[in-house]
């Protein structure tokens, strides 16, 4: 297929919302083609169309794909594609009948009915074997219609989805349906290979295989169990996507099938929302994987900061790139969010252009607007709108639109444009998600801050950074990056710590915190923490630990002269030196934080969290720390902002001797100006603004490019870098 940048909206006729599709005998086929030919004018080059299987297939073997063949034909009138997104949470209530053991079962007990969602289990074999046949009559039918683009198979996959069992007085786990606990006993029989080494492990006394019940609480004695659960879900749902690839590429090989996370797996553990998915599991058997986008959702954590918007894109974008994959926005908010009786921030125009451009400038090829109309029902009644519930346009509208237009105008630029490669990485350690998820520590805040700190941290010199998992530490992608940040590795293979002491040895950087490698996968207890042989390479083991409500860290003066103490977070670990050198102590004089040279690199562990202190105070003296370390590992930010009081958030893409260059203002008050110098870059340039189509003058200054940047609140600048 020709590569192409899709920059859609979601869109249903008679304004439903998503995943439900209208329910009349009657399209309003004249407010249909007003709005696509809006859709068009705005500038958006393609719409995203939901298909649900309730809708087409209502009666058993009986199916009704007319909607869908003329709405994809009405589209083509108006030189748009379409994007078809599959909805199977929205299944037809004969399958209740005909299959009464297909329904959702929670760890409580209780069956779920489905009340237009979620749905039914697809472990039943029935079931699937439906949805199969349903999936591939739709792709038959549109994959040789001229406007259709490309597929996404599953919107937001969990184990179960978009719906609140409030009854039922407890968060529920999922899937415990008699066809999910023989799916999880194959899975024990394939991974242990006998009961007797299941019970080993599991400290049981099993007779049979069938006598095999999957966990529902956390226990004293063993928590492998529940590390076995997630383990399997996580493979459970990239398995079940897989599926729905597959049946879709059976009859449609030619099409692009992707599918979009509700939100980083860096966020949740496994656990949490129904039941999670690992994006670097999922990325693996899509042609693009994605997420959803909404800065200025309902609840916690909303609005997104500055760090949290570029936190959440990068995230998806590391997951997709260690695949090769390309990845898109399969929902970027549009309007205002609403959840029941409650609201998040308004919706400017300002914040459509931004969103938009801080996904691009990580690199996404798709942006998808949820929704064209507000919510018409629901739970979401009146959000999320980009017009008005009337059909009259908004500013948004336009603003969003002229994002399409520019990109329509450099579709190859934006195409093939890519990010610069990161010097600096952090540690998407699922794992410790999963442990602590076992050790009862809901919600996992500790790790989610961590890595969020670090992340501001870094965004703030503009220094980008990659997130990395653990299977691509086994594989060597260390060696790539001059420092590595690894907080809360509390759970390591052995193979994974020989993998961290190998990059240290050969010369890299890295920096842990508050003990490395306390565990196994199996849930066993290091002898010696840091665990798997890691007291080696940072050169001290643990003496004594304790929880802490202020825990204070004086730096040695042999360290820094500048830097007297730091205040850290949650806890305090205290180390015996085995070779390595105290740059740090607690109050009663234990090391707490420990430098060691390992061969020709250096590795530091800190006894706090520090990372997670300053994604809660945003202490400067945290962030001098953490430039100390980068300074070891020689990195410096590749765009420097002359004025130390402003902060404009620079963003490179390269395409061949040409750089596309992202300048930010995140104010929402205050107008930023500033000399900007661009490091990477030597020799001289042409800069052209893309969105504004003018010169803008720049020049070649002794540390690269200078570029004067002034920017109104939450502006941004988009230009195009060309060799001269």
């Amino acid at each position: 297929m020709k590569p192409f940048f899709p920059v859609a909206v979601w869109y249903g006729e008679n304004r439903v919302r998503a995943p439900m599709m209208p329910r009349v005998s009657k399209i309003d086929v004249e407010r249909t083609r007003r709005d696509l030919a809006n859709i068009k004018k705005l500038g958006f080059n393609s719409v995203r169309y939901w298909v649900d299987w309730a809708t087409c297939e209502p009666e058993y073997d009986h199916y009704d794909f007319k909607q869908v063949e003329n709405f994809v034909d009405q589209v083509d009138e108006f030189g748009l594609k379409v994007i078809i997104q599959i909805y199977l949470d929205s299944a037809p209530n004969w399958i209740a009948v005909r299959y009464p053991d297909g329904l959702y079962k929670a760890q409580t007990g209780h069956n779920v009915e489905s009340q237009a969602s979620p749905g039914y289990s697809l472990d039943h074999p029935g079931i699937r074997d439906r949805a199969t046949k349903f999936m591939k009559k739709l792709a038959t039918i549109v994959r040789e219609k001229p406007a259709f683009y490309g597929w996404d198979v599953w919107s937001e996959p969990h184990i179960v989805n978009w719906s609140w069992f409030d009854y039922m007085g407890t968060t529920p786990w999922f899937d415990y349906s008699h066809y999910a606990q023989e799916r999880f006993r194959e899975w024990l029989k394939k991974r242990y290979g006998s009961i007797k080494e299941l019970n080993a492990k599991w400290y049981r006394t099993y007779s049979s295989w069938n006598d095999v019940k999957i966990p529902k609480y956390v226990t004293l004695s063993t928590f492998k169990d529940l590390m076995d659960w997630q383990q399997f879900n996580l493979e459970k749902l990239q398995e079940d996507l897989l599926w729905r690839v597959e049946t879709i590429k059976e009859v449609d090989p030619e099409h692009i099938v992707s599918s979009h996370s509700a939100i980083s797996s860096l966020y949740l553990s496994p656990l949490e929302g129904g039941g999670n998915p690992d994006d670097w599991k999922m990325s693996k058997v899509v042609d693009v994987w994605g997420t959803s986008f909404y800065p200025k959702h309902v609840g916690w954590l909303m609005p997104l900061d500055y760090s949290l918007k570029g936190f959440t894109v990068d995230a998806t974008r590391c997951s997709s790139h260690a695949e090769g994959k390309d990845f898109w926005i399969g929902e970027l908010q549009a309007g205002h969010a609403v959840t029941g009786m409650h609201f998040g921030e308004p919706v400017s125009k300002e914040d459509v252009i931004q969103w938009a451009w801080i996904a691009v400038s990580r690199g996404a090829k798709g942006l998808c607007y949820y929704a064209y109309y507000p919510m018409s029902c629901g739970y979401e009644i009146s959000g999320f709108g980009l017009v008005h519930p009337d059909g009259e346009l908004t500013e948004r509208s336009k603003t969003a639109g002229n994002v399409g237009r520019v990109i329509n105008k450099n579709q190859e630029l934006f195409l093939r444009a890519r990010p610069l490669k990161s010097k600096v990485a952090v540690v998407y350690n699922i794992d410790s998600y999963m442990m602590l998820s076992a050790l009862r520590e809901k919600g996992n805040e500790l790790i989610r801050s961590s890595l969020l700190g670090l992340y501001r941290l870094l965004i703030r010199d503009n220094i980008q950074v990659d997130f990395v998992s653990l299977e691509q530490i086994v594989s060597g992608v260390l060696s790539r990056y001059s420092i590595v940040f690894a907080p809360i590795s509390i759970v390591l293979e052995q193979k994974t710590a020989e993998a961290m002491k190998n990059y240290v040895r050969k010369g890299g950087v890295l920096i842990s915190e508050f003990r490395p490698g306390w565990s196994d996968k199996d849930g066993n207890n290091a002898t010696k923490i840091p665990g798997m042989g890691l007291d080696e390479l940072f050169g001290c083991y643990e003496l004594w630990w304790r929880e802490s409500k202020h825990p204070q860290v004086h730096i040695n003066e042999g360290f820094s002269k500048d830097l007297k103490m730091l205040n850290g977070s949650g806890y305090e670990e205290a180390f015996a030196l085995n070779g390595g050198n105290a740059i740090g102590v607690f109050n009663d004089g234990s090391a707490a934080i420990v430098m060691n040279k390992f061969g020709k690199g250096t590795a530091v562990v800190i006894g706090t969290l520090l990372s997670r202190e300053y994604e809660k105070s945003r202490a400067q003296d945290i962030e001098q720390f953490f430039r100390e370390m980068l300074k070891i590992a020689n990195v410096n930010s590749s765009a420097y902002v002359t004025d130390p009081s402003v902060f404009i958030e620079t963003r490179l893409l390269k395409f061949q001797n040409d750089y596309i260059a992202f300048f930010f203002n995140h104010e929402e008050l205050n107008e930023v100006s500033s000399s900007v110098i661009l490091n990477e870059l030597t020799g001289n340039y042409a800069a052209f603004d893309l969105v504004n189509e003018k010169t803008i003058p720049c020049e070649t200054g002794e540390n690269g490019l200078v570029v004067n940047v002034k920017l109104k609140p939450l502006e941004v600048l988009v230009l195009k870098l060309t060799k001269s």
